[in-house]
């Protein structure tokens, strides 16, 4: 008995090569998806360090004026003591705060300008009792901008807060110094310095 011997279909280059397409095709959309969730996970990770820094801002301001309503003027983080509700670090200048990606600066009254404006200092600078006894500012920085963070925030002893946004690099991050003197009013893109707004302005313009 002859066996049959059937001829195998092989494949055409058409084949090939449309398989090849769709390969490279499933290739680059996992690939964009791959991208797309990082920058997603990326994107909420930042919000939560920046969420997390400004709670710290606003419990350091509350144990300011705990410290203030006894001693009568506001502190730097060293006189906090037990009431300190923040991590800290000892800095050349003495302890900063610290919350996850974020450095947190007590900033007191130095004195007046020559328009007006109250001056400000971090810790090692000379203040102003008088001044001190009424005003102050926590400053919320990223560590390394641009990976820990993209907003800088300020506040002050009335409970306002001011950001400023895109701290996105290490030259960036030069640009974005510590405020000089009390901020008063947002501060807007035409004026010189840095751009400072409200976040209830940002919260209901979002």
């Amino acid at each position: 008995m002859s066996g049959y011997r059937g001829r195998v279909a092989l494949p055409s280059r058409r084949h090939e090569r449309a398989g090849l397409w769709w390969g490279l095709l499933l290739a680059l959309v996992t690939g964009v998806l791959l991208v797309l969730e990082q920058q997603r996970r990326q994107g909420a990770e930042h919000v939560a360090r920046e969420d997390a820094a400004l709670a710290a801002v606003k419990s350091l301001i509350a144990a300011e004026q705990t410290h203030r309503a006894s001693a009568g003027r506001f502190a730097w983080l060293e006189e906090l003591g037990a009431t300190l509700p923040v991590a800290t670090k000892a800095g050349p200048q003495g302890l900063e705060g610290r919350s996850p990606g974020y450095r947190l600066d007590v900033l007191l009254p130095s004195g007046r300008g020559a328009g007006g404006e109250i001056l400000l200092v971090t810790r090692g600078g000379a203040t102003d009792p008088l001044l001190a006894a009424r005003h102050l500012a926590v400053v919320a920085r990223p560590l390394v901008p641009g990976e820990s963070g993209w907003r800088i925030f300020y506040a002050d002893e009335t409970g306002r807060v001011f950001v400023q946004e895109g701290a996105i690099d290490a030259e960036g991050s030069r640009e974005n110094l510590l405020p000089r003197a009390r901020l008063e009013r947002p501060r807007s893109a035409n004026e010189p310095g840095a751009v400072w707004r409200l976040l209830d302005d940002l919260d209901k313009n979002p």
